[in-house]
């Protein structure tokens, strides 16, 4: 039997000059372990395996930015027939822009694969053309197969776009998508090699020049795409849900028996109409599809219908036989001691299960809003979940705060931000999804009774939305609203994230006279060319006197502002200092760019969608930041949760007034017991010193180094920019004069896992440089898991200056403050051997010169209460109380 294509969604181009195409978004249910790996560039004659997903079973999305456009190939005027000079000019075939893009179906040692690829030529009229082609000339070492190339000009603009593909990976079809799915391409491969466990999948560039890869995301999926019989894209949840409760068949063979038993339906019903006498009024009744059975009319016999009712019933128990099981397995996971939750932590915030992503505090009460998958553990069915604490340590968890129940925000209640409006009443704008296509709009809700400090429910504004998507942005790169602040002319203004034409990331500002009716601003709030989409943006002053907080809508010439943005392209949150320009409504960057490397950035490790609030009553400004899972979407199913919050950070201005400090709030020190301080003394090279006593799976420490012997630092190359790069070059493991020195904390016994937190100092051209790193690379034992190495160059001078380093650690999650909070990095890290009570903390000294240790306090850890008692149940509000 022939399988068939995956079903495509159909509209006509905005060009109106063809058609773009794209796979249903149903097919997305199929996706586990996601593999997400950052922006890197890839060099002439690189390959990059993307490792951690079924590469025979798979789907994988990737974009490629490019820049040196002048090197291109130039393009004859008779290279008209793209899927000739795809044959003419294979993968193996360089050029300056080209071949680069996807390996699939590979073998290890690449005697098989299948080259998706791109090309860049110069045209004619100043104009550069894209080339796509699938290469099947090396797809298998069968040469009895049809190996053909195959080939499309791409309508993108290279120059301003991205070059995007997707292709979705099934044993023997691969079905690819360039430019958003404005050229597809479908190719059959039988390889001998790259077949089930021993296929590869790869990122490549055989061209001369290098290019980058923007965002690549991948993933294995549950079951084969294309069925010989017919598609059944949800039925292979229910065959799963079968198989997870250990009934006699497993997944494929429960498909098999669905089909079958559907088939049987469609075939007993067109039999029964053949036997009508209406046989010759529904000629076409039924259409024969290469083994399947279309249906054209719903006029169906009693007996099919009876048939129909008996099957659902069967499936419906099926389903929730399997559903019934998986929630009270979850609830048991959940429940049981930790040996069966290594992972889970003990103090950050997170809630009892699945997946998490508007703080402000209202009456002495600090509230929580975060965004939360109530059905699963990765993203998706995004509503807002609410907690509330006094002490921003232990939380208590309240009912669901908004759901998606108004064509608003029916596919889901997206990121926003929380304002105290005049009279001290507080109001949420937040982003909601409209339609399947994530069509973005604002909208407005308030709490139902303010006298209530815990605010458990809320309304939504009866004529929302509020904003829609201004022309000419797409509707689904328009959200995350800031917090509003109030001008000197007693007018709103409120900032969201957006991007145009591709390329230039936006931050639109609106402004409002009642908090309800909004006007967007002739000229962007803030722009910059090729930083990709610019989301969760946050706007806030600071105080260039003291430390403390400024209240958001505070103006004057004792306060610098701040713009932070999310690089949704490099997942990572920059921040700009500047000037807020009030007459002009701009902002003006002083200190940091967006886009830069490495820029200003809150952490420099897994930290993301960061928000800040301002504290009226201790009166500080207070971060949080969401810290993604670096394990696969496969294990965070099965451990039931996935996401979490890194420790509340008070922020303030350095006094230098070229970047933040962040610390841990107080707070969290009333967790601390068992305090273990040691006394100074030296760490001579290569030496490792237990630091015993306290709970190392859930610590507090921290630790001083003092250095001399300056003279022996390794010289700084003028080219060593890239502090994480730097950091994966240079690992824990290797030494020189001055480093790595610092922690190793979830250690093993025998050091086969740690991770290394440290500081290198190199001699830079007129100072020292001080190089910070948390090296994840020996972590675990489970290669599955994302391990890259994160840096920060340390803006201290070791020479006046001791170097200091704080890191939390709790379970799977190490937050470390180097410099007093100059330099923030936070690792996921997930151990197989130093969980619980087998891990092990020391600090070490690699190096091959001695450092003093100064100072060294470490404590256990308590556990927090988060989210204990009355777990959030989902709950629709009343919305019977409109504005």
């Amino acid at each position: 039997m022939i399988p068939m294509a995956i079903p495509r969604n159909l509209w006509l181009d905005k060009s109106g000059k063809q058609l773009v195409q794209w796979p249903v978004v149903e097919l997305e249910s199929l996706r586990v372990n996601r593999v997400q790996l950052p922006s890197k560039f890839l060099a002439a004659g690189s390959v990059l395996e993307v490792s951690g997903v079924t590469a025979a079973q798979a789907d994988i999305e990737i974009s490629f930015g490019t820049t040196e456009f002048e090197k291109a190939e130039v393009l004859e005027p008779n290279s008209t027939n793209p899927q000739l000079l795809c044959s003419q000019k294979g993968a193996s075939v360089k050029s300056a822009f080209g071949p680069f893009g996807l390996l699939v179906m590979a073998s290890k040692d690449l005697q098989e694969y299948t080259a998706v690829f791109f090309r860049i030529f110069k045209g004619q009229e100043h104009k550069y053309a894209v080339l796509m082609c699938s290469d099947q000339s090396r797809s298998s070492l069968n040469d009895k197969n049809d190996k053909t190339s195959y080939g499309a000009f791409l309508n993108v603009d290279p120059v301003h776009e991205k070059l995007s593909l997707r292709s979705l990976i099934d044993h023997s079809i691969v079905e690819s998508f360039g430019g958003g799915g404005k050229a597809c391409i479908t190719a059959r491969v039988y390889p001998t090699l790259a077949i089930e466990k021993d296929a590869h999948l790869y990122a490549f560039n055989y061209g001369t020049e290098k290019v980058k890869i923007s965002s690549l995301s991948a993933w294995t999926d549950a079951m084969g795409y294309t069925q010989q019989f017919m598609r059944c894209t949800q039925w292979p949840k229910v065959a799963c849900f079968t198989d997870a409760i250990s009934s006699g068949l497993g997944c494929t063979q429960w498909l098999k028996v669905a089909c079958f038993m559907v088939h049987l339906v469609l075939g007993w019903g067109a039999l029964n109409k053949l036997n009508s006498p209406l046989h010759e009024r529904h000629k076409g009744l039924f259409t024969s599809t290469r083994g399947s059975m279309v249906i054209l009319s719903s006029d169906i016999s009693n007996t099919m219908v009876n048939f129909s009712v008996a099957l659902l019933l069967f499936f419906t128990l099926l389903i929730y036989h399997g559903i019934v099981e998986l929630e009270a397995s979850a609830h048991r996971q959940h429940q049981s001691g930790s040996s069966d939750q290594p992972y889970r932590t003990g103090y950050h915030f997170q809630p009892i299960k699945n997946w998490m992503n508007g703080p402000m505090i209202y009456k002495g009460i600090y509230h929580l809003f975060y965004q939360y998958n109530p059905y699963g553990a990765v993203w998706g069915n995004i509503v807002w979940a609410h907690s509330t604490s006094t002490d921003l340590v232990n939380w208590t968890p309240h009912e669901i705060a908004l759901d998606t129940s108004e064509p608003s925000d029916s596919h889901g209640c997206w990121s926003g931000s929380a304002t105290i409006l005049p009279g001290g009443k507080p109001a949420i704008i937040y982003t909601g999804s409209i339609d399947v296509q994530n069509s973005l709009v604002q909208n407005l809700a308030m709490p139902k009774n303010f006298s209530d400090p815990y605010l458990k429910e809320w309304f939504k504004y009866k004529k929302n939305p509020i904003l829609s998507a201004p022309e000419p942005i797409d509707a689904t790169l328009f959200r995350d609203p800031t917090t509003a602040w109030l001008g000197p002319d007693k007018i709103w203004r409120m900032a969201i994230g957006s991007l145009i034409d591709n390329k230039q990331g936006l931050v639109i500002l609106y402004t409002s006279k009642d908090f309800k009716h909004w006007v967007k601003t002739k000229d962007p709030f803030y722009s910059e060319m090729r930083t990709g989409m610019l989301e969760c943006p946050d706007f806030f002053p600071v105080s260039t006197t003291d430390q403390n907080g400024v209240e958001t809508s505070i103006l004057g010439p004792y306060v610098k502002h701040v713009l932070k943005v999310s690089l949704f392209d490099d997942q990572i949150d920059s921040y700009s200092i500047g000037t807020y320009d009030v007459g002009k409504d701009k902002f003006i960057p002083e200190e940091g760019y967006f886009g830069d490397v490495p820029g200003l950035r809150f952490d420099y490790g897994k930290f993301y969608a960061s928000k800040s609030f301002f504290d009226s009553d201790k009166n500080r400004r207070i971060l949080w930041g969401w810290v993604n899972e670096s394990s696969t979407w496969g294990d965070d199913i099965k451990k039931g949760w996935s996401g979490l919050q890194a420790i509340p950070r008070t922020l303030w201005l350095d006094k230098s007034g070229k970047q933040l400090v962040q610390w841990p709030i107080p707070e969290i020190e009333s967790l601390r017991e068992n305090k273990v301080d040691l006394p100074s003394k030296f760490l001579e090279g290569g030496s490792l010193l237990e630091i015993s006593g306290v709970t190392a799976a859930q610590a507090d420490v921290e630790i001083s180094f003092e250095v001399t012997e300056f003279e022996k630092a390794e010289v700084l190359e003028p080219n060593w920019t890239n502090p994480q790069l730097f950091c994966s070059q240079k690992s824990a493991s290797v030494k020189s004069a001055l480093g790595p020195f610092g922690l190793l904390v979830l250690a093993s016994e025998g050091l086969r896992e740690y991770t290394a937190v440290f500081f290198r100092i190199f001699k830079g051209q007129d100072k020292y440089v001080v190089l910070m790193c948390s090296d994840q690379s020996r972590s675990s034992l489970n290669n599955k898991n994302d391990k890259t190495n994160y840096g920060a160059f340390l803006k201290v001078d070791p020479v006046h200056e001791k170097l200091s380093l704080r890191s939390l650690i709790d379970h799977s999650i190490v937050e470390s403050f180097g410099g007093g909070g100059k330099a923030c990095i936070t690792a996921r890290v997930y151990p197989t051997l130093a969980i619980e009570n087998d891990a092990h903390l020391y600090a070490f000294n690699y190096g091959t010169e001695k450092v003093k240790i100064t100072s060294l306090s470490s404590w256990s850890m308590k556990k927090a209460r988060i989210n204990v008692e009355n777990p959030i149940e989902r709950v629709v509000s009343n919305e019977s109380v409109k504005f």
